[in-house]
């Protein structure tokens, strides 16, 4: 019986505890404040990069696409940290659409899927366009993995 009031306060205390913290920790607000801060956050892993940016409509995410070739930028908030990527042929597995959602899936298991949202529909097309190209390319043999082999 002593075992069983043991694992019952500790669950009681763990319970409090865990809600005490769902309830203080507040939502992660933060949304880029426009193009110029998007490229600033991409030039922070890629010092030498230039583009046309495309931001998402609800500024959780951006869409760079980079000067001199068909490279794209991503920028794209994780839990509390943004995080930029350069999408190569062969690591973006898959891109799909849901109403103005574009959804990319990476080859890279320990980056997570990143959503999109473009409210406008020819913007939302020209970039499922260029996506679905660059991950097209990827599965012709010419990905980084089909390189290294």
């Amino acid at each position: 019986m002593g075992i069983a009031v043991d694992i019952a306060a500790n669950l009681l205390i763990g319970g409090l505890l865990l809600a005490l913290f769902a309830r203080r920790r507040p939502r992660d607000q933060a949304r880029l404040d426009g193009p110029a801060e998007a490229l600033g956050i991409y030039r922070q892993h890629f010092p030498d990069a230039d583009g046309t940016v495309t931001l998402a409509s609800d500024q959780r995410a951006a869409l760079v696409a980079l000067r001199g070739g068909n490279g794209v930028g991503l920028v794209v908030r994780h839990a509390r940290r943004w995080n930029a990527r350069e999408l190569q042929p062969g690591e973006l597995r898959r891109v799909s659409a849901a109403g103005d959602v574009l959804t990319l899936s990476l080859s890279d298991f320990g980056w997570p899927a990143s959503q999109v949202s473009l409210a406008d529909p020819d913007t939302r097309t020209r970039w499922l366009a260029r996506l679905q190209a660059l991950a097209a390319r990827g599965t012709d043999g010419a990905g980084p993995e089909k390189r290294l082999a």
